[in-house]
This record gives structure tokens, C-alpha cells and sequence, in this order.
């Protein structure tokens, strides 16, 4: 189903983009390119663009525990399930193909969870 908005869509000829109106009224020049737009109108798809992949959810885990780790009294407790969550991540990501997504932030998880349980262990345990 296509709306009035849609249908005053235009295609450039030299760069291909479709240029959206502006203002309710049919584009007469590419907004990219400058070439001068042909009165025919195009079909716009209203597709989502593709994303990726995404990253695994252990990775994401990790990296949320990792902050949350700084938080003086359960630091130990998030900082410990965003060490395990973080090597989860990665031995699940071993046999994926390069790049493999969410890998960054299951090391960065893992050393924000070592990091914060030190400190939250210092902290809270009165070193002198």
C-alpha cells in the first residue's frame, strides 16, 4: 500500500538513490548528486535495513555484570557472573567465522569483572 508520500519518490539516474520529497511536493533535483530528476516515480519498499549479526547475549551479559560490578557491595557477586558469562561468550563464539559479533564486549565484560570485584573486594574489606 502506498501513500501520497510515497508515490512523489523520485530515482536519480546517475547515483541511483531514491530521493524523498520534501515539503509534500515531488523532488526536482538529487539531493546527493545534483542531477536533474526525471518525472517518473519509483516504487519505495519500506524494508528494514539489515542489521548484522548480532551479537550473543552472553556477550552482552558480561559487559552489563562487568559495569555493574563497580557497585561497591554486590561487585564480587556481579563481577564473578561477568567473568563466567564473559568465558561462556567465548568459547561459544570459537567456532564462528571472522568477524564474530559481541566479541569485544565479552573480553571487555570479563576484564570490567575482574576489575571491579578487586576493587569492590578493597573497598568493602577495609584494606589498610
Amino acid at each position: 500500500m502506498t501513500n501520497t508520500h510515497d508515490r512523489l519518490a523520485r530515482q536519480c539516474t546517475r547515483c541511483g538513490r531514491t530521493i524523498a520529497p520534501r515539503g509534500g511536493k515531488a523532488p526536482r533535483f538529487c539531493a546527493v548528486c545534483g542531477e536533474r530528476l526525471q518525472n517518473s516515480t519509483v516504487d519505495v519498499v519500506h524494508d528494514a535495513a539489515p542489521l548484522g549479526p548480532r551479537p550473543a547475549g552472553a556477550s552482552v551479559a558480561a559487559l552489563v555484570l562487568g559495569i555493574w560490578s563497580f557497585i561497591p557491595m554486590c561487585g564480587p557477586l556481579f563481577g564473578i557472573t561477568a567473568i563466567v558469562m564473559g568465558v561462556k561468550a567465548l568459547s561459544d563464539l570459537q567456532g564462528k567465522p571472522f568477524p564474530k559479533p559481541g566479541n569485544g564486549m565479552a573480553i571487555t565484560g570479563i576484564v570490567l569483572g575482574v576489575f571491579g570485584t578487586i576493587l569492590s573486594l578493597l573497598v568493602c574489606g577495609g584494606v589498610r
